[in-house]
């Protein structure tokens, strides 16, 4: 199924679309420069400066860690994903929370 829109209505459109667009990274932007700051749980480390995702460029609305109870289970995963989700349980990723030898700031 394919829509055609008229040549008047075409750039109305286009212009819609690109006000969304730049709306949304505009709000990005905001997001990025807010004031929040990071409080650090009792013995995390931050090894690569002030941002608790650092290297990456993640973040989260709040600027906090998500906690463990927010993510959802790896078994939601397995019943799609079965052959990765097999490899990934072999790896340090896998338990994280469990693993004290293992810091947060080195999980990917």
């Amino acid at each position: 199924m394919s829509i055609s829109l008229s040549p008047k209505v075409r750039p109305i459109v286009f212009a819609i679309a690109v006000a969304v667009v730049a709306c949304l990274l505009g709000w990005g932007a905001l997001a990025e420069t807010s004031d929040k700051k990071f409080i650090a749980p009792h013995g995390y480390e931050m090894p690569f400066g002030p941002s608790p995702f650092a290297p990456s460029n993640a973040t989260t609305v709040s600027g906090q860690l998500i906690s463990q109870k927010d993510f959802i289970s790896a078994v939601r995963c397995l019943k799609c994903h079965a052959s990765t989700h097999e490899e990934w349980s072999e790896s340090a990723h896998a338990t994280p929370f469990a693993n004290p030898s293992i810091r947060p700031t080195s999980i990917i």
